[in-house]
């Protein structure tokens, strides 16, 4: 997932938001592990290696305030389908900020 803001933000949190087991259409997914990485002006300016396991209801990832304008999570462990194909995803990302 990449993520980008026109205006600068100061973030403080993450919530990350697993897809819900549907076992009728084959949806199974369960994110594992994923990482979060954060850029300012295009350079990394922090990185969150390991979020663990993100649940449907959502996992909040905490970092210190931290001015980003773009963002981009990647999934490193899953296991499971969703409408019976094997791909990852996640149904929401939330992220709580102000505005720079």
């Amino acid at each position: 997932v990449s993520l980008m803001w026109d205006t600068p933000i100061d973030v403080r949190e993450f919530v990350l938001h697993g897809i819900s087991a549907d076992s009728t259409a084959g949806t199974t997914i369960r994110v594992q592990d994923s990482e979060i990485l954060l850029y300012y002006q295009s350079n990394e300016v922090a990185r969150i290696k390991s979020t663990g396991r993100i649940r449907a209801e959502g996992t909040r990832v905490s970092l210190p305030i931290t001015r980003i304008d773009s963002a981009k999570i990647v999934v490193t462990k899953f296991f499971g389908t969703i409408y019976h194909r094997r791909v990852v995803g996640l149904a929401e990302v939330e992220t709580i900020a102000r505005i720079h």
